[in-house]
C-alpha cells in the first residue's frame, strides 16, 4: 500500500458500527433491486431504465449521507491530488482494456450519439462509481472510526473497502439477466481495479474519473457490449425491421433473419422417419432462443397449414432475449451419429 497520509476525520459519523452495516446491507439490496425490477422484470427501454436507476441511486445516497451526517466535501477533498492522479492512470489502463478486449460495434449517429456519450457514458459511469465504490469506501472509513493513522489500520481499511466494494458489485450485477446467466467475475475484476484510487487514498474521486472514462470508451468503441454497459443494447438500422413471426424452410439455410423479442421462429424441414433420420439442434441452443416442445412431424399430404411440402419436421422457437446467434440443426440417426446427414443453419438477430 502506498505511503499516503490519511488524516483523522474532522467530522465523525454519528452512526454506530452496527448502523453502518445495516446501511450497507440496505444499499446492496437496493442496488440489486433496481436492475432486477426495472430491467429484468419490467424490461424498460434503456433510457427509461437509466433515468430510474440514476434517480434511485442518487436518492439512496442522499438519504445515507444525510442520516449518517457524512461530510461529502471532506470525502472528495482529502488526498484529492493523490486520488485523481492514480485515477487518471487507472482510467488509461481501463480504456486500453476496452479497446483491446472488445470488438468495435455500430453506434448511433448525430446528436443522439453525443447524448449517449454523456448519458450512458459519463452519467452512468459516475453513478456506478458512487454506488459501487464511493458508498462502500465511506462505510469502511466510518467502521474504522475515520482513524487511519497506523499502517495496520490503513491495511485493514483497504481490505474491508475492497471486500465491501466487491460484494455490492456482485449483488448489483446479479440484478441483470445477462449476468445471472453467466457470472459476475468480469464486473468484479473491473471494479476492483476501478476502486484502487479510493482504497489507497480513502477518496473516491479518482475512482469516479476511472469508471466514467471506461463507460465513455465502451459507449464510443463497443456500443453493443454485453459486459461494460448493462443492459445490453443494439443499434437498429433504419432499414431493418424485426418480425413477430418468421417461417423458414430448407431453402433458407445460410440466411439471416431479424426477429422481435418474444417473437416466433418456425423452421420446417423435409424429413423421412422411416430412414431413421430426424432433425435435432446441433450443439447447444443459443441463449437468445427457447425451443417450444419437441418438433412436430407432418406427413406428406397433410392438410395442416405448415411451411413447405411433403413429410416435414416443424420446429418452433421463441426469442427470449436480445442478441445475435447462429441456430444450427442436423439431420442424423440417433443410433449412428457418425453418419453425416444434411445440415441447416440461420443467423438470428433478436431485438
Amino acid at each position: 500500500m502506498l505511503s499516503i497520509p490519511l488524516p483523522r476525520a474532522t467530522h465523525a459519523l454519528n452512526v454506530s458500527g452496527y448502523g453502518q452495516i445495516v446501511w450497507y446491507a440496505a444499499g446492496a439490496a437496493y442496488a440489486f433491486m433496481l436492475p432486477f425490477v426495472f430491467s429484468s422484470i419490467l424490461d424498460l427501454a434503456n433510457e427509461a431504465y437509466y433515468a430510474i436507476y440514476f434517480a434511485g441511486a442518487a436518492a439512496f445516497l442522499g438519504v445515507y449521507a444525510t442520516a449518517t451526517k457524512l461530510d461529502v466535501v471532506e470525502l472528495f477533498t482529502r488526498n484529492w491530488r493523490w486520488s485523481l492522479g492514480i485515477g487518471v492512470l487507472v482510467a488509461a489502463f481501463l480504456v486500453s482494456g476496452v479497446l483491446q478486449r472488445e470488438d468495435s460495434t455500430p453506434h448511433p449517429d448525430g446528436l443522439y450519439f453525443i447524448f449517449t456519450i454523456g448519458w450512458r457514458g459519463v452519467v452512468y459511469g459516475v453513478v456506478d462509481a458512487l454506488i459501487l465504490t464511493a458508498f462502500p469506501v465511506a462505510v469502511a472509513y466510518a467502521l474504522f472510526s475515520s482513524r487511519l493513522d497506523r499502517i495496520i489500520r490503513k491495511a485493514g481499511f483497504a481490505a474491508l473497502a475492497l471486500a465491501l466494494s466487491l460484494m455490492i458489485t456482485a449483488t448489483y450485477h446479479l440484478g441483470y439477466e445477462q449476468f445471472r446467466e453467466d457470472d459476475v467475475s468480469g464486473p468484479e475484476t473491473g471494479n476492483a481495479i476501478i476502486s484502487i484510487p479510493a482504497i489507497l487514498t480513502a477518496n473516491p474521486l479518482g475512482s469516479v474519473v476511472a469508471h466514467a472514462s471506461m463507460h465513455v470508451a465502451a459507449n464510443i468503441h463497443a456500443y453493443e457490449t454485453d459486459l461494460y454497459l448493462p443492459p445490453q443494447t443494439f443499434v437498429k438500422a433504419e432499414s431493418e425491421t424485426y418480425a413477430a413471426e418468421v417461417q423458414l424452410t430448407g431453402a433458407d439455410s445460410g440466411s439471416s433473419v431479424n426477429l422481435a423479442r418474444n417473437g416466433t421462429l418456425i423452421v420446417a424441414l423435409p424429413s423421412n422417419p422411416s430412414t431413421g433420420y430426424s432433425w435435432t439442434v446441433a450443439g447447444e441452443l443459443p441463449s437468445t432462443l427457447r425451443q417450444e416442445g419437441e418438433p412436430r412431424y407432418v406427413p406428406a399430404g397433410s392438410t395442416e397449414p405448415v411451411v413447405g411440402a411433403g413429410g416435414t419436421e416443424v420446429f418452433t422457437f421463441t426469442a427470449v432475449e436480445a442478441g445475435n446467434a447462429k441456430l444450427e440443426l442436423a439431420y442424423e440417426r440417433p443410433f449412428d451419429l457418425a453418419a453425416q446427414g444434411r445440415t441447416f443453419s440461420v443467423e438470428v438477430a433478436v431485438r
